[in-house]
């Protein structure tokens, strides 16, 4: 009797174990999935929101179902400067729209990692291969995004001459100003809010103010030789400053980005006093721009991170995993009065 209530005893305790090994196994496997999901997606938070210049700030659409995504301008509808009748009902005005279409394309890319770095494992070469892909992803975007608004029709170069194949003197404030004349006399709109950085599409209020992407030169020869130039240090508040604004001259809030374009040798002739090609000066390519003056893909839907274990890609001997990317995106200029290419030469 002892012998057969010890076998039950025993028995029903085995199978306890087992059946607690087999939901261990199973609640680790789809648990750790989603772990490393959502792991993975976070990678791609941080370069969003620091590698992301330009796009930040263009009128943002999501992709629907078709690679054309529309924009909409509705034209400022004037003054009325006409004294109502009394008892007559004026005659209602017309809102007009206008759209604005742009065609998406694909862009991606991905590493692959042998199966030496389980990519369901979050070991460093495989956290790394991800945050350097998404690193990629954002920057790629940005690329874009420049090479499309710095190709405005509204053009000013240092020192008022012609042409950029002119230009030989760097930043000045007067230059400034006249660009401010310039955007004032259009009637440009100030950006009145900014994309709240902590959540990337919040927005807290600000002075009303243009922004000039810049280049880490130019912004040297403002800290140095431009009257008027404050460093974002000594603003009186903090409060609604962006992550790469480092100062402001008149109207004007100052984002700086290592990928405003650079025409090597592209100025005048000259091999001394300014950054040159040994024979030309170069030009440095800035942009002041307003409010929806581009659109642009919102990057925050329209990129997406892949991963792919050995299981699913390796081959039949399971020899390695991916980790990737994919976006759909474009930029579209949508108001070439609300934008002004400013370009000039720089100090050595």
């Amino acid at each position: 009797m002892t012998m057969r209530l010890f076998s039950i005893i025993f028995s029903a305790l085995m199978a306890m174990i087992m059946r607690n090994i087999v939901l261990f196994v199973q609640t680790t496997d789809a648990g750790l999935t989603k772990e490393v999901d959502a792991f993975y997606d976070k990678t791609l938070i941080k370069p969003l929101r620091s590698a992301w210049v330009f796009g930040k700030y263009g009128q943002k659409r999501e992709v629907k179902e078709n690679n054309v995504i529309r924009f909409s301008k509705y034209p400022i509808l004037g003054t009325q400067p006409i004294a109502l009748t009394e008892g007559v009902t004026p005659d209602a005005q017309q809102l007009t729209k206008s759209s604005v279409t742009a065609t998406v394309s694909l862009y991606g890319g991905y590493v692959e990692i042998t199966e030496e770095c389980d990519i369901y494992r979050m070991d460093p070469v495989v956290a790394i291969a991800q945050e350097r892909i998404s690193w990629q992803a954002v920057e790629t975007v940005d690329e874009i995004t420049r090479d499309i608004i710095f190709g405005g029709t509204n053009a000013f170069y240092a020192g008022g001459v012609g042409g950029y194949a002119n230009v030989a003197t760097a930043c000045t404030a007067a230059d400034l100003r006249k660009l401010a004349r310039a955007m004032m006399i259009k009637t440009t709109p100030f950006f009145k809010s900014m994309i709240t950085a902590s959540t990337g599409v919040g927005s807290s209020p600000i002075q009303n103010a243009w922004l000039f992407f810049c280049s880490p030169q130019v912004i040297y020869d403002l800290e140095n030789s431009v009257t008027g130039w404050v460093n974002v240090t000594k603003y009186a508040t903090q409060g609604g400053v962006e992550e790469h604004e480092v100062g402001s001259f008149g109207s004007f809030r100052m984002i700086m980005s290592t990928n405003c374009p650079v025409r090597s040798g592209g100025g005048a002739s000259g091999s001394t006093t300014y950054a040159n090609n040994g024979s030309n000066f170069d030009v440095h390519k800035c942009l002041a721009i307003a409010p929806d003056a581009f659109g642009v893909v919102n990057a925050d839907g329209g990129i997406k991170t892949i991963r792919k274990d050995k299981a699913q890609i390796g081959g039949p001997l399971e020899l390695y995993g991916t980790a990737g990317w994919k976006a759909r995106y474009t930029a579209k200029i949508l108001d070439d009065d609300r934008m002004y290419r400013y370009e000039c030469a720089v100090s050595l």
